[in-house]
């Protein structure tokens, strides 16, 4: 069970599709909790269609249900230092990019800037 998501927040915006892994969003939900600021998903769940659409490898991890692109409104600087030191020691790959954050949990970790 989530406490700041709805499931409804993952799908992919094409066509509904959402095979989001259980472990990987509670895992967002509890960066949510410690941080205590409203996360936006921007990208979650893609199926394959979409995720050619938007440029998206083909090994990409929205594929599997274990990414997510988020952005924050509203953030201060403090804040989004809190942020990426919650999310590396959470997730093995980090995606910074000016208006969202990328996510996931590859096996070798990864962290880049767009």
């Amino acid at each position: 069970m989530l406490k700041h998501f709805k499931l409804q927040e993952f799908a992919c915006p094409c066509c509904g599709q959402n095979s989001m892994d259980g472990e990987f969003i509670q895992t967002l939900d509890a960066v949510r909790e410690d941080l205590g600021v409203a996360l936006h998903v921007n990208s979650g769940f893609r199926c394959v269609k979409h995720n050619k659409e938007v440029g998206g490898k083909d090994e990409s991890y929205h594929l599997k249900g274990r990414a997510v692109d988020i952005s924050v409104m509203n953030m201060t600087a403090r804040k989004r230092f809190e942020f990426i030191k919650a999310i590396v020691g959470r997730f093995t790959g980090v995606g910074i990019a000016k208006t969202f954050v990328h996510m996931d949990d590859r096996d070798l970790p990864a962290l880049w800037i767009y």
